[in-house]
Order: structure tokens, then C-alpha cells, then sequence
């Protein structure tokens, strides 16, 4: 790969560059940009950019283009992509801007400094698998400043891949607002992948404060089409809710009781809004609006003694809504007068609950909560694998906010992986990431039809995937084995069912992945039969699911090891919410049978016959289910899939148990539940139990 940079002096009037920067953090001087190379003290604050990387800058905002290395955020594709864009003196908030060229993005072949712009060169190249995309066509982009402007020019864009961090304000279109900082496009449809977006037609980002942002965004040249202008006054109000089609679409922050800007098109409905109080009416866009927020109230819910962490979503009638997480502490909503709803959840061992709140003028309502539980847990751990944190395209939050929806679902134990990414969730001193919840950073990398995970992961905060796999185009095993990192890393590894098809005969597979990840088997258990094929070729790779549970010795005190060790030996239960356990002979699963004596016995020490034939010992095997909600049939399942013994769970049973006594085939030997309903998917399963 080929990449040149030009120079600092470089610049010309009017677009004019100091003689000599240094390492300046000061903006520059109205009427001028820098262009050039970017020094470690310009990064901003949480910024990715390196030494080799280039900045533009006016005297608003800097902006940090990756140099002709790989992308930072996507797997295979060159650099040449915006990774930092932010105001002087404010935290970065962006994951990576990805120019659309031809539907995907460049093989890079040069990165080039100018007087007001730095252009980027290549061949076009797919950047995720769903979107096709002109493969080998030159083309060439450029990132262009302009004095005082806050719109970031990117010429020859036919849209972007638009990756902003966590945590941040989305309304549907192609604007993120966090801590004060807005980044927009020029361009209002998007594709929202959840985290990601994709706006076709974008050819610039707005980079402004974010009470500007709205104004900004609607003055020419860059504005989006069809505007429609609204003026008024809000007195004590500190933003208008925008509405389409009785769906909140967007906000306009007020520094001042009148308001005269300009808002998209497609906005039916406005309202002024102030915490603590009822929003005004909702009223139709236009000239002189009077709006006038409503009374105070707020709702403070206590949870009882010993409750479960929880998630509280809230909404109210004029179309509100937001989630808080709540750890054994008051938690106060000001909402304002009226009538709202609060939906309450802790993961599948409880009951979730929802109320509906009535709030009258001023009133503070105070609430006791206690969720019910669904079965007792006793020892038994949740835990959740290939958990989305910040980095992955797909989740629009932080790091501490993943993590606390992880503890308020109820889990214990978490892996944090990303798509190709490196998740990289870190507990220091000052995070916030709740206490109680123990966890691994890892990345997910999905091939033709095949998915793998691994961890634990060292995150490069710089590199290319921040330290992940940056090969494309593998097979399952390459894949697998490049994940591990080699013998001196040996990273666990978590494959799917495709994985285990695709990877050939079982007995001679290389790597070996730890753990499957399980999907509904139908009630004939047919989806599951290339994990059997492992299970009976001796592979013994441990199965789990969207919820997978695990003893320890003390639920209100344990360590990641203290989960990982009966995880690593197969003592689970693993599916959709229930908690399936099996014993045989009052072992559990992941323990070695025998499966009885030999057919003859030596007795030449007796006065007996030299040999006397005798019976194998049988054996007992008992069954619990709880949480049986959904599932008809219960399985005693041994090698090859075969069924030993079905029983029917009666219809409506919060719980049910078996038990069986009788010999058993050498092999393997689990419990699974399923439900013969084919509008439900649910399922559950035990560990295996080896017969030998």
C-alpha cells in the first residue's frame, strides 16, 4: 500500500497555515485551516487518531482522517476514514465515518495532504457482506475544510457508514448528539443498523455545538431538503420535542424563552418540554407559537430489601420514553404531571411487572417495588455470551450502560464481544460499570455462514479493530484458529451450529472450540445434530444459549474464575429462560460414569467358577425443570440424538421433575425441554453426563 503526506506548509491564503504549529491545541485563527500531519496532543480527548494519521482543522472543530493503513472499525477495507471529529476543546464521540464510494469503500492506494484537504485514493471494496457494491472501480474522495465553517466537505462521498460512540441522542435520522457535541449529515434518510447508520446521498458532516446543531443544519448550502420554519416563545422551557406521526423524532435545545429556526420537513407535531414537568400540548408547526410546559411531578420508586438489579422502562402519553437501571436505590423520574407507565424486568428468574402511575400537580409519588420470583435460583449464575458493548454496529450505547443491562437482565457473568471488533469493557477506578457483575472483553467474527467469538482480548486502542482479527474471506477452521491467536494466547473459543457443520470431520478438526452456541432444535431435536456428531466423536463441546446458568459457591460473592471453572468443565443449564438440571446417580453434568462392571467378573480366588457372568449395574437418573413456561416435552437424550424416554410437562406447570431407573448405552447422556407449539421457540438443556 501506498500513501504519501504532504507538509505543513502546504497551506495558502485564505485558507492560511501558521509557518509554524508545533504541536499547537489552540484552534487556529479565524480565517484559516490546518492540514497535515496530526500530533499526539491534538488527538482530542478519547480521540483514536495516531502521529500518522492527518488533521483539518478551523477555528470550530478538528477533524483526524486515518492514513492508508486499515480502517479502524471495519474488517479488510483500507484507512482513509474519519475516526475523529469533534469541537476544540470537547471529548471525541465518534467511532469512525466511513465515505460511501460505489456502495462500499477503498483499497487504499494514497493518503494526501493539500492546502484545505486531504484526498484519498483507491479501488472500491464491499464493507459488510448485505451490501453489494462496485468492486474494483477507482475512485477518489476528498475531505475538505473551510475556514470558520462547521460543515466538513467530503467531495465525491455518495453517502456514509457512520459509527458514532455510545450514549449518545438519535432521532431516527442522521444527527447524534452527546455532551454537548452534535455530529449530522447533510442528509436525513438513513439505514440504522442499531448503532451504525448507513445515510445514502451524504456528502458532508455537521461538526457543532449541540443547542446549534438544529439551525446550523437547516441554513444553505448543506441543509437538508424541505425545511419548514417555526418561531414562538416557551417560556422556562429547555427544548422542543419534535414529532412524526405521533413518533418523537427529534429535539431543539432553547437557551432562551423564543425560539425562530428551522426544523425537517416530515415534523408534524411540537411541544416545549422542561425535566421535572409535563410537556405543552403538541401543536402543528408554524409562526407565533405559544407554548407553555405543564406542571411538576415526579415518581420515586424504592426497591424492597434485596432486590435483583433492575430495568425500568418508562413512557408517557405524549410519547416519552427512556430506560434506567436500578442497583438497591432510589430512583426518582420526573416526569411531570400525568399518568405514566413503568415496566420493571431482572432477567428470566423474576416476574416482570408493570405499572401504570397516575401523577397529579406537584405530587411526588412514592412507590415500594419488589419483582417476584419465577423459581428460586439457589447457587445458580446467569450468563450471557457475545454481549454488544460500544464498538459493536449494532448497539447505541457505552460501555457502563451495556454492563448495566447486562446485571439488569439478571446476569451474573458477562462476555463482552463485538462484531469484528474488540469490545474492550474495562472496570478502573473511576468507572461507573456496576459493581456485581463479572465479565471478559472479547470479538465475534462472522464468515460465509459460520459465526465465532473469542476471549479474553487485549485492546490496542489505536490498531485496526482496536487489536482484533483483520483477516477476511477464512474458512470456519482458519477463522477459529486465528481467533485462538496461536498456542501462546489460547483464547476460548465459541462457534455456532453453521461452524460445526462447516468445519469437516469432527475427529480431526484443529482448533477445538470450547462451546456451541445453541439455537431452538426443533421438537425432533434435528437442528442440533452437528453438535451430536461432535458429542459423539468424544469432542466435548459445551453447549449454551441466549441464557446459560452455572453453580458457584456463593451467588453474592464470586470472581470470574469461580464461574469459569464449572462453566469449562459443562456443568450448565443452558436455553431460553428456564433452568434444567440433570443427575446421574447424583452426579452432574460434566462427570464421567462408568457405565458398570464388566460382563464377567474374575473369581479364581474364590471357590466359584473362574469367570461368572453378571449383570451391568443400572442407573438412576433424575430430572428438574423450573421456569417451565412454554414447554410441552421433556427428553432423556444419548448418543446420536436418540430419545431414552420422553414424559409431557402438563399444561401450565411452573415446574415439573422426573426420574428414571435402568441401564444406560455408553456415550453421552443430556436433558433437554422443548415445546411442540411452532409460534414458540423455547427451549432448554443440561450438560452432558459421559457414560464409559
Amino acid at each position: 500500500m501506498i500513501w504519501a503526506v504532504a507538509a505543513w506548509w502546504l497551506g495558502c491564503q485564505p485558507r492560511a497555515v501558521p509557518d509554524d504549529t508545533g504541536c499547537s491545541t489552540d484552534p487556529p485563527e479565524p480565517g484559516t485551516v490546518w492540514v497535515g500531519e496530526v500530533c499526539a496532543a491534538q488527538v482530542p480527548n478519547a480521540g483514536e487518531g495516531t502521529s500518522a494519521d492527518l488533521i483539518l482543522a478551523n477555528s470550530r472543530f478538528r477533524a483526524i482522517v486515518r492514513s492508508g493503513h486499515d480502517a479502524l472499525t471495519l474488517r479488510g477495507v483500507g484507512g482513509g476514514t474519519l475516526v475523529d471529529a469533534t469541537l476544540w476543546g470537547s471529548t471525541d464521540h465518534l467511532h469512525e465515518l466511513v465515505p460511501l464510494v460505489g456502495g462500499g469503500w477503498l483499497d487504499v492506494e494514497s493518503v494526501q495532504a493539500g492546502s484545505d484537504r486531504v484526498t484519498v485514493h483507491g479501488t472500491v471494496r464491499r464493507i459488510l457482506p448485505d451490501r453489494p457494491a462496485d468492486e474494483g472501480e477507482p475512485r477518489t474522495v476528498h475531505y475538505v475544510v473551510v475556514p470558520d465553517d462547521p460543515w466538513l466537505r467530503i467531495e465525491g462521498a455518495e453517502g456514509f457508514y457512520l459509527h458514532p460512540r455510545g450514549d449518545h441522542d438519535s432521532w431516527g435520522e442522521a444527527l447524534f448528539i452527546s455532551s454537548g457535541v452534535a455530529l449530522a449529515a447533510d442528509v436525513t434518510e438513513v439505514e440504522d443498523l442499531g448503532g451504525a447508520v448507513f445515510v445514502d446521498g451524504a456528502s458532508a458532516l455537521l461538526i457543532a455545538p449541540g443547542e446549534e446543531s438544529q439551525a446550523l443544519r437547516a441554513q444553505p448550502p448543506r441543509a437538508p431538503a424541505g425545511g419548514q420554519r417555526i418561531t414562538g416563545t416557551a417560556p422556562g422551557a429547555t427544548r422542543l420535542g419534535l414529532y412524526a406521526a405521533e413518533r418523537r423524532v427529534g429535539t431543539v435545545s432553547l437557551t432562551e424563552d423564543s425560539f425562530d429556526t428551522v426544523i425537517p420537513a416530515h415534523v408534524d407535531g411540537v411541544q416545549a418540554e422542561r425535566g421535572g414537568r409535563a410537556p405543552s400540548p403538541r401543536t402543528a408547526p408554524g409562526a407565533d407559537l405559544a407554548l407553555t410546559v405543564g406542571d411538576a411531578g415526579s415518581i420515586r420508586l424504592v426497591p424492597a430489601t434485596g432486590s435483583p438489579p433492575m430495568r425500568i422502562d418508562w413512557s408517557t402519553p405524549d410519547g416519552r420514553s427512556g430506560s434506567l437501571f436500578a442497583q438497591s436505590n432510589d430512583r426518582v423520574f420526573g416526569l411531570g404531571a400525568g399518568v405514566h407507565q413503568l415496566a420493571l424486568s431482572a432477567g428470566p428468574a423474576y416476574h416482570p411487572q408493570t405499572l401504570t402511575v397516575p401523577v397529579a400537580a406537584d405530587e411526588d409519588v412514592v412507590l415500594g417495588v419488589q419483582l417476584r420470583p419465577r423459581f428460586e435460583r439457589d447457587r445458580w449464575v446467569l450468563v450471557a455470551f457475545d454481549w454488544p458493548a460500544d464498538r459493536d454496529r449494532t448497539f447505541r450505547g457505552s460501555n457502563v450502560t451495556a454492563a448495566q443491562l447486562a446485571l439488569a437482565s439478571g446476569v451474573g457473568y458477562a462476555v463482552f464481544a463485538s462484531e469484528d471488533d474488540v469490545a474492550g469493557v474495562r472496570r478502573g477506578r473511576s468507572s461507573r460499570i456496576p459493581a456485581g457483575l463479572a465479565f471478559r472483553s472479547g470479538v465475534w467474527v462472522g464468515g460465509e455462514g459460520f459465526t465465532v467469538s473469542a476471549w479474553p482480548w487485549n485492546v490496542s486502542a489505536r490498531e485496526a479493530l482496536h487489536g482484533g482479527l483483520q483477516a477476511s474471506g477464512l474458512d470456519a477452521l482458519d477463522t477459529a484458529a486465528a481467533l485462538t491467536g496461536g498456542p501462546d494466547d489460547d483464547r476460548v473459543l465459541r462457534v455456532d451450529l453453521g461452524w460445526l457443520a462447516r468445519a469437516g470431520a469432527p475427529h480431526l478438526a484443529d482448533p477445538v472450540p470450547d462451546f456451541v452456541a445453541l439455537e431452538a432444535p426443533g421438537p425432533d431435536l434435528a437442528a442440533w445434530a452437528p453438535w451430536f456428531a461432535w458429542l459423539d466423536a468424544e469432542r466435548a463441546v459445551i453447549g449454551t444459549g441466549p441464557h446459560t446458568w452455572v453453580p458457584v459457591t456463593d451467588p453474592a460473592r464470586f470472581a470470574a474464575v469461580d464461574v469459569e471453572q464449572p462453566l469449562f468443565r459443562g456443568l450448565v443449564a443452558t436455553g431460553t429462560g428456564a433452568l434444567l438440571q440433570l443427575a446421574v446417580d447424583g452426579l452432574p453434568p460434566g462427570e464421567v460414569i462408568a457405565a458398570g462392571p464388566s460382563a464377567e467378573v474374575d473369581t479364581s480366588d474364590t471357590a466359584a467358577p473362574s469367570w461368572v457372568p453378571v449383570r451391568p449395574t443400572p442407573h438412576h437418573v433424575e430430572i428438574e425443570l423450573r421456569n417451565a413456561q412454554g414447554l410441552t416435552d421433556l427428553l432423556l437424550v444419548t448418543t446420536a440424538g436418540r430419545v431414552l424416554q420422553r414424559w409431557s410437562i402438563p399444561a401450565g406447570a411452573e415446574s415439573f421433575e422426573a426420574e428414571r431407573t435402568g441401564l444406560l448405552p455408553p456415550g453421552w447422556l443430556m436433558a433437554v425441554a422443548v415445546s411442540d407449539d411452532a409460534a414458540t421457540s423455547a427451549w432448554a438443556a443440561t450438560g452432558q453426563v459421559w457414560i464409559r
